[in-house]
């Protein structure tokens, strides 16, 4: 199956954002904030719910960063740590 082209987020990068972007309203809700903030913290909220949920963030693309890539990830390579191999005769 090929992957979309349009998710370019892991997904515990996703659980992160829309756990940050949440965080970010309800404190606005729930702790006494200047007037302005009222308006300032949900607006910069949106951003990291929005991607967090499409999984897919625009500032990655232009960059061509993809941190749904698992190349580097697997097999250790990226901490050079060597697998225990279990010869099964």
């Amino acid at each position: 199956m090929k992957e979309s082209t349009f998710e370019n987020l892991h997904y515990v990068e996703r659980i992160a954002r829309i756990i940050f972007g949440y965080g970010l309203i309800f404190s606005v809700l729930f702790q006494p904030v200047p007037l302005q903030y009222l308006v300032v913290l949900p607006l910069v909220a949106i951003y990291p719910c929005l991607t967090g949920l499409l999984g897919w963030d625009p500032f990655y693309d232009l960059l061509k960063i993809n941190s749904k890539s698992t190349d580097v990830v697997d097999k250790g390579a990226m901490l050079n740590i060597p697998f225990a191999r279990v010869n099964h005769a």
